[in-house]
């Protein structure tokens, strides 16, 4: 951090410890880079000395993003419109997913997808 201070000509900043908590807490799904991106964004939003969570550019964790019903669901309606966008024929799909016809057929109507009558 002190390099990039540097290298943006601002003075040395610390890290107050509800900031380092949100660092830690967040994924980091872009890796160093996005990391860099952050805190070199915080030290110019920071007007004192110390960087805080309102100077952190993080997506706030959402107490949803946990729910496991939830990312099921989002995981099987996304396996579904892929296997329909590999064949319509529904034989197939329930071959490839190992599942029964009823089971295909309460899924497809839960998410809205349609394919092509077997």
């Amino acid at each position: 951090m002190d390099k990039t201070s540097a290298d943006l000509g601002i003075g040395p900043k610390e890290i107050s410890s509800s900031a380092m908590e949100k660092i830690l807490a967040y994924s980091w799904p872009g890796n160093i880079r996005e990391l860099e991106n952050v805190i070199e964004r915080s030290l110019t939003l920071s007007g004192s000395g110390i960087i805080y969570p309102e100077h952190l550019n993080i997506p706030e964790i959402k107490r949803e993003d946990f729910k496991l019903k939830a990312r099921m669901e989002e995981k099987e309606k996304a396996i579904l419109e892929e296997m329909l966008c590999l064949t319509q024929d529904k034989d197939k799909i329930i071959e490839i997913l190992g599942i029964s016809k009823a089971s295909l057929y309460e899924k497809l109507k839960k998410y809205g997808l349609k394919a092509k009558r077997s």
